[in-house]
């Protein structure tokens, strides 16, 4: 499925609120991602049911100035929250009806993992979706070791099948979070199986993101 054909997929509502988005943040162009269920239906995954709202990412330098460019969209003040595995400054906003997450400076920590989301990092592996040339969207990798640590089976399986149907589109953006975070072995692994990319040398007995400062 092309990106134009994911495109007619998404509920009208959220291309609106997409497009809204695009101009209020100008300024930030390339600085923020989609992300989720919407992020997955612009790259063409097929999903049992719509997404219930947009998910944002960006660097949590950022986000501030974000804000305040949708601050009359704004449906609460940018908290930080943290929990044992989750760790960003979140802020909720209304736009075209659709509900709005901005979540900057996301980390989780699950299986001896530390994944930090670093959209400057990310940004050269970005799909951008035919709707509109501004929008960036999250690597499929970033979905795939998300969903992995999160343990949710009926995202990544498919994801990784999108990613094995075209590694030189999806696998160096693989690599990068591979190289830039502290993973465990277990889930290098894991990704391997789940890619059939080699991530790990024979013998390895850590990753190769350990020296990665656990912050």
């Amino acid at each position: 499925m092309t990106n134009h054909e994911a495109c007619r997929k998404l509920p009208a509502s959220m291309a609106e609120a997409l497009r809204l988005l695009a101009d209020r943040l100008a300024p930030y162009q390339g600085a923020w991602m989609v992300g989720g269920s919407c992020g997955l239906l612009l790259h063409g995954l097929r999903l049992p049911n719509e997404p219930r709202d947009l998910d944002l990412y960006a660097d949590r330098n950022h986000v501030g100035d974000m804000h305040r460019l949708l601050a009359d969209r704004a449906e609460d003040e940018q908290q930080h929250s943290r929990t044992d595995r989750y760790d960003s400054v979140l802020s909720h906003y209304r736009v075209s009806g659709v509900n709005v997450e901005l979540v900057g400076g996301f980390e989780i920590r699950a299986t001896g993992s530390l994944y930090r989301v670093e959209t400057d990092v990310l940004k050269p592996y970005a799909a951008i979706p035919s709707i509109d040339k501004r929008i960036r969207v999250m690597p499929l990798a970033h979905e795939l070791v998300f969903n992995l640590l999160r343990e949710r089976e009926d995202r990544y399986e498919p994801v990784a099948a999108a990613m094995k149907a075209n590694p030189a589109a999806h696998m160096p953006a693989l690599g990068a979070i591979v190289q830039g975070n502290r993973l465990s072995l277990e889930l290098l692994r894991k990704l391997e199986s789940l890619t059939e990319y080699p991530l790990t040398k024979e013998g390895d007995s850590h990753a190769p993101g350990d020296s990665f400062p656990a912050g």
